[in-house]
């Protein structure tokens, strides 16, 4: 393949990728938020999004591996359609670095801090303690947002703090432990 030929058929891929981008996100984002999908997915299983873009990218390049092992395509999707996901979520995780990093700042707490405030949210009284489940940047107010839930509760109540709030830290009595869930 020479020069020109390889740069047309990128321009070509390129173009595939973009048309792949606008469909599949708007069809799965249902928002303003190019990473909505992610941002949802992220807060059901208690991850960052990151890592969930992660492994869905991970299911294409798996199939690749595969078709570069085997020359065969196991499913209905070409290899082709295969490298055009995988090109649209690498863009799409490097989108999502890059909202991190201009974020500026970094947040005061990570996913998993077992926290406390003395915050009345449902009328209980006196230090209560919440379990972060997911960190956002909310460019209007310029400030993270914690989703937490109530540690020790059955159900899965989330509650949300901002960065500005004072009253949200780390228990004295207990190190910042990271928590399963």
């Amino acid at each position: 393949m020479t020069f020109e030929e390889f740069d047309k058929f990128q321009e070509e891929l390129f173009a595939e990728c973009k048309k792949m981008r606008d469909t599949k996100g708007k069809e799965y984002a249902h928002a303003e938020d190019r990473f909505a999908n992610f941002n949802r997915t992220a807060e059901r299983k208690g991850v960052d999004r990151l890592l969930v873009a992660g492994i869905l990218l991970d299911k294409h390049l798996d199939a690749i591996d595969s078709f570069i092992k085997t020359g065969k395509v196991e499913s209905a999707e070409g290899i082709r359609g295969r490298g055009v996901d995988a090109i649209v979520y690498i863009s799409l995780i490097l989108g999502m670095i890059k909202e991190k990093e201009e974020s500026k700042g970094i947040p005061k707490f990570k996913i998993g801090d077992l926290v406390v405030t003395n915050k009345s949210l449902d009328a209980n009284v006196g230090k209560v303690k919440y379990v972060i489940m997911d960190i956002r940047y909310d460019k209007g107010s310029k400030e993270y947002v914690y989703l937490v839930s109530a540690h020790g509760e059955s159900s899965k109540r989330e509650y949300r703090f901002t960065s500005k709030e004072s009253n949200l830290s780390l228990p004295l009595n207990i190190p910042s432990k990271r928590h399963s869930y």
